[in-house]
């Protein structure tokens, strides 16, 4: 049995809400703190269920790259370089990347 993503509404889960898994389609990680409470930021998602849900609605299919990019790449970021301005030079550039990954389909 599969069960929908709270966020971009595909079957993608194989445990009900709050099973911890990770969409294939959208990155969304099923926390039951942030499907209970949509507008709940802070989880393993780092943004709101809402915003993560906007996010997907606009960008289609390059949501799921630009998100994970962002959440995940951004906080590695963090925690490899001291300097506030090698943070952003970074930060440029992988968005960047983003973007020509995101938009290839």
């Amino acid at each position: 049995m599969s069960y929908t993503c709270p966020c971009c509404g595909y079957n993608a889960f194989s445990g009900p809400v709050g099973s911890f898994e990770i969409c294939n389609v959208c990155f969304w990680e099923d926390c039951p703190i942030e499907s209970l409470d949509i507008s709940y930021e802070g989880g393993p998602n780092k943004i709101s269920l809402l915003k993560y849900q906007k996010q997907f609605l606009s960008l289609g299919k390059t949501a799921p790259v630009l998100i994970f990019l962002q959440n995940v790449l951004i906080t590695r970021l963090l925690k490899t370089h001291r300097g506030g301005q090698s943070i952003l030079k970074s930060t440029r550039k992988m968005l960047s990347m983003a973007v020509i990954i995101g938009c290839a389909d």
